[in-house]
């Protein structure tokens, strides 16, 4: 798994619905701390995707551990 393939994901995705007007790198930390976390289980990975933007976002990540799911289905995937 590349850093490109987990950011392109999670910007496609733009969970918290920023980059429309943030800068292009915006959730580059937090793709970083997914690829970090990677694993072939997207119960897993989806758990750790939904964790690691709860903790950057707070309450302004309000998407679903089943959506973070799906995201990690997505990036797993694409090995």
């Amino acid at each position: 798994m590349t850093f490109d393939i987990v950011k392109f994901i999670i910007d496609d995705w733009d969970p918290v619905d920023l980059l429309s007007f943030a800068p292009a790198d915006e959730y580059d930390d937090e793709s970083r701390a997914v690829l970090s976390a990677y694993t072939d289980d997207p119960c897993e990975l989806g758990n750790c995707i939904y964790n690691i933007f709860r903790k950057s976002f707070d309450h302004s990540f309000g998407r679903s551990l089943q959506e973070c799911i799906n995201v990690a289905e997505l990036i797993i995937g694409h090995k």
